[in-house]
């Protein structure tokens, strides 16, 4: 295995990849995912997503894209086999 050093200096350009890259996961969702999502996690009332705050828009993002396992794959899983160059 490759060791990778990373400094704070680092750190601004990973989190923007990072955001960039979620970004485009969640944007693979699709709107039943989004409602099995929502309804395992008690945020899906009368037809829609109601979150409250930034930490459960968080949790369900990262429910979304780690936990949620369709088909035995998690959606990050899933890109990456569809989507990788």
């Amino acid at each position: 295995m490759t060791d990778i050093t990373f400094s704070s200096a680092d750190y601004p350009e990973i989190r923007r990849r990072s955001m960039t890259l979620t970004s485009k996961i969640f944007k693979k969702l699709s709107s039943e995912d989004i409602k099995i999502c929502g309804r395992h996690l008690g945020i899906w009332h009368q037809k829609a997503l109601v979150i409250d705050n930034d930490e459960e828009l968080d949790l369900f993002t990262d429910y979304s894209i780690y936990s949620y396992r369709p088909n035995g794959f998690n959606m990050a899983e899933k890109f990456l086999r569809l989507y990788h160059k």
